[in-house]
């Protein structure tokens, strides 16, 4: 019976610590843009893209105001671009529109402080260590 009553209280101690552990899954969208100041093209028009990511989350509450966490995303990542391409006297030849997609791994590795009882407050700072997973460029040609 003692040994019952021990392993019993050792599972409710476990179960009380593991109350800081938050595990979970996440996603949002996200807007990407590209910029650039590449002499050699005139007229580069580049836009903003919307992608989106998703994954799992973990999180360690250590005290009262402090955590510490790590995702694992798969992210979408691009941009479009606009080039005008001109003949020798400077007169538009054609345009080409390109959709450049970026396919991403990503390791969010994050330090968090927190606030407040019946309604919290957070700030997370960190790294975001990425690999790309692939890379796309779509091309798009009209002659003017």
């Amino acid at each position: 019976m003692k040994r019952i009553a021990i392993f019993f209280f050792l599972i409710i101690a476990h179960s009380t610590y593991s109350q800081n552990h938050f595990v979970g899954l996440t996603g949002g969208i996200n807007l990407t843009n590209f910029v650039t100041t590449f002499s050699k093209i005139k007229n580069n028009n580049v836009s903003s893209k919307v992608g989106f990511n998703s994954g799992f989350t973990y999180e360690y509450k250590s005290d009262k105001h402090f955590s510490l966490g790590i995702d694992l995303l798969y992210t979408k990542k691009g941009f479009k671009s606009e080039i005008v391409f001109t003949d020798i006297v400077g007169s538009a030849a054609y345009t080409a529109n390109i959709k450049h997609d970026f396919n991403y791994l990503s390791v969010p590795i994050k330090a968090g402080l927190f606030t407040g009882n019946r309604l919290k407050g957070f700030v997370n700072l960190g790294l975001v260590p990425s690999l790309l997973l692939g890379a796309k460029n779509i091309v798009q040609e009209s002659s003017e």
